[in-house]
């Protein structure tokens, strides 16, 4: 019996797996050794297992790992708790991802632009972390996910489950913390760090308007596929050297993914080399950065925009809102 949705599929996958589970305890251990090369180390691998979590649970709301869809969601809500994306039902990152696919926009829970508005203390202090390269505004959003059943009346039901994952967080850490001291600032460093790197790539891949409709059941399709195109890029890490896009396990090939969302990770490449000419519609690692840098602290207030490219902010798939 085949589990695995596509046989091409069962080598890579199986690796990208081992590579977290395996990679994900191993790199905790390795912040209790008290050398400091292999702490350093233990943090870049803690931090690029999240990455890679990250990315299958992506692959899972694509279904595109199991053939059963329960097999996915399964997978799905377990790399939510190591990824830290757990106090949004799983379901609803789905909903949100998948939305963002077929309405071609960015769906929200919270008008972020009003909120940073209406808390001005909030948006300074935000601005100035996001201005020192800490994802300030990813981890705003996933605190707001936490906080939202609290909040938000069509949320109320999820108070008791966001309470008990609150509780088992809390003891897991707590029982980390109490192993070795070492091990809490470590992680909180490569939880930083991955949220930096998802929240870079997320940045220059759309140029979407944003609808609050994400708790909402009926909402239209405004733009259609050449819209799509046009307002898509793949932000690969390196045109030259394919490997490198492993790192973000090639989720930077962005326009052949949302042209076939089906297709999986490792297919990618080819299948965007195939498609487009060379160099399109691809950005250039080093515009990424020097966008990335320029406008860190702007793109927090700044709306659509056809004509300058800001980058988007607080959109992460992980984050329920």
């Amino acid at each position: 019996m085949q589990i695995f949705r596509y046989r091409d599929g069962i080598a890579p996958n199986s690796f990208a797996f081992v590579y977290v589970l395996v990679g994900y305890p191993v790199s905790i251990y390795g912040l209790t050794t008290g050398n400091v090369l292999w702490y350093v180390a233990a943090i870049l691998l803690l931090a690029h297992s999240l990455v890679i979590a990250a990315y299958l649970l992506h692959e899972c709301i694509h279904q595109t790992i199991f053939k059963n869809s329960k097999h996915n969601e399964w997978l799905g809500m377990l790399l939510a708790w190591i990824t830290g994306a757990c106090y949004s039902d799983y379901l609803l990152l789905k909903k949100k991802h998948l939305r963002h696919h077929a309405n071609r926009v960015d769906s929200l829970a919270i008008d972020m632009q009003m909120f940073f508005r209406e808390h001005e203390f909030i948006y300074k202090a935000v601005g100035m972390l996001e201005w020192l390269y800490i994802p300030a505004i990813e981890l705003l959003t996933h605190i707001l996910a936490m906080l939202s059943p609290f909040f938000l009346p069509s949320r109320r039901e999820q108070r008791g489950r966001v309470i008990t994952i609150l509780i088992f967080r809390l003891v897991f850490f707590s029982a980390l913390a109490a192993w070795h001291w070492a091990i809490l600032p470590a992680y909180a460093i490569a939880y930083l760090l991955f949220l930096r790197v998802l929240g870079f790539m997320d940045a220059f891949q759309h140029i979407y308007e944003v609808r609050l409709n994400l708790d909402e059941e009926n909402n239209t399709q405004e733009f259609d596929r050449d819209y799509e195109e046009k307002h898509t890029w793949s932000n690969l890490l390196s045109e030259k050297h394919e490997w490198l896009n492993l790192v973000v396990l090639n989720f930077c090939y962005h326009n052949f993914h949302h042209y076939r969302p089906g297709e999986p990770w490792y297919r990618l490449p080819r299948l965007h080399a195939a498609k487009y000419p060379a160099n399109q519609p691809n950005l250039a690692l080093k515009e990424q950065l020097l966008d990335f840098h320029r406008y860190r602290s702007q793109r927090l207030l700044q709306t659509h925009n056809d004509d300058v490219n800001y980058g988007a902010a607080g959109v992460s798939f992980l984050a329920g809102i």
